[in-house]
C-alpha cells in the first residue's frame, strides 16, 4: 500500500480554505462559529398594531367604514371598501361589521354602542 501525498493534501485544504467554495463571497464568515456561544438574533423592531376602532358605517353599496387610530391620521378616516389609509385597507363590510387588513394584521371591528 502507497503512503499517501501529504503535502498535495496540505495544498488542496489550503486551496479549499483560502477559496471557501461554500460562501457566496468565496472568503471565511465575519463571526467565528462556537457551538458552546450563546445565540445571538439581531433586535427587530416592535410590531406596530394600532388601536383601531370603528365609529360608524355609511352609505349602501358602495359601503363606507369611518376608522378611528389609523397612524399619522388624527382624525377618523372614510374608507370605501378597497382603499388604504397609511398602510391598512378596509377589505370588506359585512352588516355592522368593517374587515381591515394591514402590518400583517386583519381586525374584524363593530361600531361602539352607547351602552357599552
Amino acid at each position: 500500500m502507497s503512503r499517501p501525498d501529504t503535502a498535495g493534501l496540505g495544498q488542496a485544504a489550503a486551496r479549499i480554505r483560502d477559496r471557501d467554495a461554500f460562501r457566496v463571497a468565496r472568503r471565511p464568515a465575519d463571526v467565528r462559529f462556537s457551538p458552546w456561544g450563546v445565540a445571538s438574533r439581531p433586535e427587530l423592531p416592535p410590531r406596530i398594531r394600532p388601536a383601531l376602532a370603528l365609529t360608524g358605517i355609511i352609505g349602501g353599496p358602495p359601503w363606507s367604514a369611518l376608522v378611528e387610530g389609523i397612524p399619522g391620521r388624527e382624525s377618523g378616516v372614510l374608507l370605501i371598501v378597497g382603499e388604504e389609509s397609511n398602510g391598512i385597507r378596509l377589505t370588506a363590510v359585512r352588516g355592522d361589521t368593517a374587515l381591515l387588513a394591514g402590518f400583517d394584521t386583519t381586525w374584524a371591528l363593530t361600531p361602539r354602542r352607547p351602552w357599552q
